[in-house]
């Protein structure tokens, strides 16, 4: 028997195209049924056995869910007092954007230097088969 509870951890990453994001990870915290931490040992048997279940949606649904909590009613998490040393976060996910996609229309096409090669490779498969 054990006790579970989510963990926020938040790192600050810079980019050229956004100057600063806040990644929000969650973590997860086990503790006995008394609220004492866990051996080691006993945590990755505990981890595994909890999260096992959790796919990236799920995952997805509880990052957003602290998000939320830490938010307030215009989905911007604030810390510190009121004023221009206020740091202010959206609380909502970036949607990345891809400059480039897969062209659908070139999917059933195949390479000609991978064909190339794939039928270099058959004749040799089969000049060794051959040898054999």
């Amino acid at each position: 028997m054990y006790r579970y509870h989510l963990s926020p951890s938040f790192t600050v990453l810079r980019d050229q195209a956004n100057p600063f994001v806040l990644l929000l990870k969650n973590r997860v915290y086990l503790t006995d049924t008394n609220g004492s931490p866990l051996d080691k040992i006993k945590i990755l048997s505990r981890r595994k056995h909890l999260c096992k279940g959790w796919f990236n949606y799920e995952w997805g649904a509880r990052t957003l869910g602290i998000a939320q909590l830490l938010a307030e009613e215009d989905m911007h998490i604030r810390f510190g007092p009121e004023g221009e040393q206020q740091l202010v976060i959206k609380a909502m996910p970036i949607i990345p954007n891809a400059p480039q996609r897969i062209h659908d229309q070139l999917v059933d096409k195949p390479d000609d230097i991978y064909t190339m090669w794939h039928e270099e490779y058959e004749t040799e498969v089969d000049n060794v088969e051959a040898d054999e």
